[in-house]
């Protein structure tokens, strides 16, 4: 095990600035940054990483993440390719077992097993191939109140705790997933798990006493199917205190998409009498955020719409502060889409911290067709979406998130989206007025995404003396690469807690 690392490179991301220098680390710390050359005799003894013109930043910190989810949806048999008449052969020729879970039936045979014989000896759930599709026996509907239509991943919580009993293979696969983390320079996360995590926790902690810790990982759980219990919260966060696993508190959804007119806005919606389909019920959320603040139990409020922010804000603000009017408890906020100016202002007032979604534009492959939807949504009011250069403006702790399984963290491909405005296929750019810079989409990622999760005494996201060895060094400058390359940028090591742990081929 080497206990001495020296990374030299032209372009050390130090404090928000651009240097040329090294820096070097001995065990698990940062113990010296330097600008300038280095020399053979500070070398010796050290393992020296020449990064020439890579960016070398602090590790990368994705701060709303949901691998439960993405678990899930790789869990069952993949059915594609089957005709009806096997699928129910395959069915029929089974034991009997606590449940049976097939995915990707294609869309020609998805309604002929609607008139299949599906046998009931067991719990059958099939997914078509988009996943949200869903079909079940009798058994499967009296087991998981799954009935055939129309599921989201919350509708599916009792199966995804049958999914969770298997620790063995959950482990296995989230080290596997750490792994490609890894390859994104990726070294701590925030994970949303539902309710009592149905077994996420246990199983984690286990495999990082047994194995070492991949990541550091912090947890908040979401009340789907159980109710809310702050109790509960407080029982979570002292079973799970280790050093890069613990539990911190909680997560929920305000309000919904624009897509569906579920995000709460301001004004109604172009051509409608309402704001939003389905009102957000304040009084529950503000009773729940409350009851966390005063066990000291964090909260992550997802907000989309400008009219969800305030009334968020409004709920943060009855919350206790310091003498200096932040919350004595580090809150946040995700999403944050169709925010403004003034709600950024109070978040920055209050310490409020934003999660936001730099790669959000690389799910759309039609510029246009986004833009078509966004504007039948607020009309001309469209000019304030994505404003994150309003949040950095206002002086908010920004921090970068995937919501993963929907987004995978790659922090050239935000480059590309959040401050070039770009969409997928090099449409664009869109908004190019609420764009931030290079330096303040690297810093959300590292800097911005360890104030969120971990105390300043943790001393992390930072390449400083004293601070954490999490290093992610890249190939190429993301100073200056040209938008039409800067998403071929890879990362060429990630070191974590002083060790390399990813080294490109």
């Amino acid at each position: 095990m080497v206990k001495s690392i020296i990374v030299k490179s032209k372009n050390l991301f130090v404090e928000g600035q651009w240097i040329k220098g090294w820096l070097k680390i001995h065990e698990d710390r940062i113990v010296q940054v330097e600008e300038g050359e280095l020399s053979e005799e500070v070398s010796v003894g050290s393992l020296v990483l020449d990064a020439g013109e890579g960016s070398v930043i602090p590790g990368i910190v994705d701060t709303h993440c949901f691998f439960m989810g993405q678990y899930f949806l790789q869990t069952g048999e993949n059915l594609s390719g089957w005709s009806a008449e096997r699928i129910l052969s395959h069915l029929h020729s089974m034991e009997p077992k606590t449940y049976y879970m097939g995915r990707h039936v294609d869309p020609a045979v998805w309604e002929s097993l609607h008139h299949g014989e599906i046998p009931e000896d067991f719990p059958v759930v099939l997914f078509d191939d988009s996943g949200e599709q869903v079909l079940t026996n009798h058994s499967a509907q009296a087991r998981y109140g799954l009935q055939p239509g129309t599921c989201t991943l919350e509708d599916c919580w009792k199966l995804m705790e049958d999914v969770m009993t298997d620790r063995r293979a959950f482990s296995k696969a989230f080290r596997d997933h750490a792994q490609k983390l890894q390859r994104q320079g990726v070294t701590a996360i925030k994970e949303v798990v539902f309710d009592d995590s149905y077994g996420y926790l246990p199983a984690l902690s286990e495999d990082f006493r047994k194995n070492g810790a991949p990541l550091r990982v912090k947890v908040v759980s979401q009340p789907v199917g159980k109710p809310f219990s702050v109790n509960q919260g407080e029982e979570l966060r002292w079973s799970y205190d280790q050093p890069n696993l613990s539990f911190v508190g909680f997560n929920m959804m305000v309000d919904g998409s624009m897509s569906q007119e579920e995000a709460h806005l301001a004004d109604n919606y172009l051509g409608k009498s309402y704001t939003v389909r389905t009102c957000p019920d304040y009084q529950k959320i503000q009773k729940r955020v409350k009851a966390a603040d005063e066990r000291g139990l964090r909260f992550s409020l997802h907000a989309q719409g400008d009219r969800a922010v305030k009334e968020t804000l409004d709920i943060m603000e009855t919350l206790e502060k310091d003498p200096s009017g932040k919350l004595k408890v580090r809150h946040s906020m995700t999403d944050l889409e169709f925010g403004q100016a003034e709600d950024f202002q109070r978040m920055a007032r209050f310490g409020v911290a934003a999660e936001i979604y730099p790669q959000i534009q690389s799910i759309y492959e039609d510029m246009n067709a986004k833009i078509a939807l966004i504007r039948g949504a607020v009309g001309d009011d469209i000019s304030k979406i994505w404003n994150r250069k309003a949040l950095v403006e206002a002086g908010v702790v920004v921090s970068c998130a995937t919501d993963l399984p929907l987004l995978f963290p790659n922090l050239p491909e935000s480059l590309y989206h959040a401050c070039g405005g770009w969409f997928s296929q090099g449409q664009g750019p869109f908004q190019p007025e609420n764009g931030i810079t290079r330096t303040d989409v690297i810093t959300a990622w590292t800097t911005g995404g360890a104030k969120v999760l971990f105390e300043e005494e943790e001393r992390r996201g930072r390449l400083k003396e004293g601070y954490s060895a999490d290093v992610a060094i890249f190939d190429r400058d993301l100073s200056a690469e040209p938008w039409d390359q800067i998403r071929e940028a890879q990362i060429q090591w990630t070191i974590f807690d002083g060790q390399i742990v990813y080294a490109k081929a």
